[in-house]
């Protein structure tokens, strides 16, 4: 018989075989004590980011408080500054610059050339107001004395509303296009003979230029209701000296004109554009119409070494011609001869001043009559020579000058050059040949003015 203890052991595998075996018991769920060890790992780490991203706030927090710092402290002292510097225009000066140009070459003297009188041979708006600008800041000089040709100076474009759009268009576009020199820092522009009496408006750059020229085109709703009304051009000239803010210190006064003035006064002019250097330099419609004195411009500009032109066939081009002219903005020979009858002049001799490129043209322009051509002309030319008398440039009058030759010639770097000048004129009366020329390059001192 089998043992009570083989029963028992045989009841114990059987049991065994078919539960197998089972854990302990226990009271807690086996689930949540295994995710008690990853939600710790979670939160040690989640506290080591906002530690981290904490830390990156606060010092990205200081370095934009060291940075409005100093941002701060050099305001103040640009504020400070400025407030001392009474050379810059005030806060509440509207304006317009910056302008883009060729480098020249270093200051060459100019030659100190005098004014000589030649007996003759024989009987003889809507545009908005400009705001400071916001470039580089212009030194303005007031003291006459410290006014050299290099210093920073203004380009005022002013023209008659009684002149064809199209031409002020293309006068507008030539302007930008030659204009380079560094010494021009405000391009200004005015238009005149109007109602409504326009202001100037300065320009820091060409671009706020075109746009003011093109914002205050002709408009014929706006002109005199007579061509009669003499022209109000000397009023712009005035209004123009008025703004002391800029710089007017050997500035360029272009005009374009169509109705003239009346006679009047104009040593006071004078004087005011000589003491600053202004050149003016004025176009005029022969078909002229409003005032009776045709002369009148052409005497402030022989006053202030610049030169007036006449032109009756062909405006467009004397406009063309004239701004290419003047945009070699250092002037290094200004002669002028008062004349009659048939006679020769004889330039006094000169040296260019020196230019880095030899192949650039200057500019030559030589007037034989201050007014609009007529009958007393009969011949005018002239020949350039230099110093192996080889010759470099002639022409002689025709119809189509005007009253001007308007030549653009290629000199060399330390050649001699003289003009030697041809005219007849049939009356006695007198008349006023004068001779300019102008250089991209630097001079260091101002040609003197005529002294008739």
């Amino acid at each position: 018989m089998t043992s009570l203890r083989d029963k028992l052991y045989a009841e114990r595998q059987l049991n065994k075989h078919a539960f197998g075996n089972r854990p302990a018991s226990s009271n807690e769920d086996p689930t949540t004590e295994m995710e008690e060890i990853p939600k710790q790992k979670h939160f040690a780490l989640l506290n080591r980011i906002v530690d981290s991203q904490f830390r990156k706030i606060v010092l990205i927090g200081l370095f934009n408080i060291i940075i409005l710092g100093v941002f701060a402290v050099a305001l103040f002292f640009l504020l400070f500054l400025n407030h001392k510097d009474s050379h810059t225009p005030s806060d509440n000066v509207s304006t317009a610059v910056s302008s883009a140009g060729t480098t020249a070459s270093g200051p060459t003297k100019s030659l100190s050339l005098t004014t000589n009188t030649v007996s003759s041979r024989t009987t003889v708006s809507a545009h908005p107001t400009n705001t400071k600008p916001t470039g580089t800041t212009t030194t303005i000089t007031r003291n006459p004395s410290d006014c050299t040709p290099t210093t920073p100076a203004t380009l005022l474009f002013a023209y008659s509303n009684d002149i064809s759009t199209s031409l002020i268009q293309h006068g507008r576009s030539w302007i930008t296009d030659y204009f380079t020199s560094l010494k021009i820092v405000y391009f200004a522009n005015v238009r005149f003979d109007t109602t409504t009496g326009d202001p100037i408006y300065f320009n820091t750059n060409k671009s706020d230029f075109t746009d003011s020229v093109s914002a205050n085109l002709p408009d014929s709703t706006l002109s005199f209701p007579s061509q009669r009304t003499e022209s109000n051009v000397l009023n712009v000239i005035r209004k123009f000296l008025s703004h002391q803010e800029y710089p007017l210190c050997g500035s360029i006064l272009y005009i374009l004109m169509k109705r003239l003035p009346n006679t009047k006064d104009v040593s006071d002019l004078i004087q005011q554009l000589r003491k600053l250097h202004i050149f003016v330099y004025t176009v005029t419609d022969t078909n002229s119409f409003g005032g009776n004195d045709q002369g009148l411009l052409c005497e402030i500009t022989h006053a202030t070494n610049g030169f007036c032109d006449f032109q009756s066939t062909d405006m467009r081009n004397e406009i063309y011609q004239t701004v290419l002219e003047i945009s070699r903005t250092y002037q290094f020979v200004s002669q002028s001869y008062l004349v009659s009858g048939s006679g020769v002049i004889n330039v006094p001799s000169f040296v260019r001043p020196v230019q880095g490129n030899q192949d650039g043209t200057m500019s030559l322009v030589i007037t034989f009559q201050n007014h609009g051509t007529d009958d007393n002309l009969k011949s005018v030319s002239f020949t350039m020579l230099d110093d192996q008398n080889n010759e470099v440039l002639s022409d002689h009058y025709k119809s189509t000058n005007g009253n001007s030759f308007l030549r653009h010639p290629v000199l060399k770097n330390d050649i001699t050059y003289n003009i030697v000048i041809n005219y007849e004129y049939g009356e006695e009366r007198k008349e006023i040949i004068e001779v300019r020329f102008y250089s991209f390059s630097p001079v260091d001192s101002w040609v003197p003015f005529p002294t008739f």
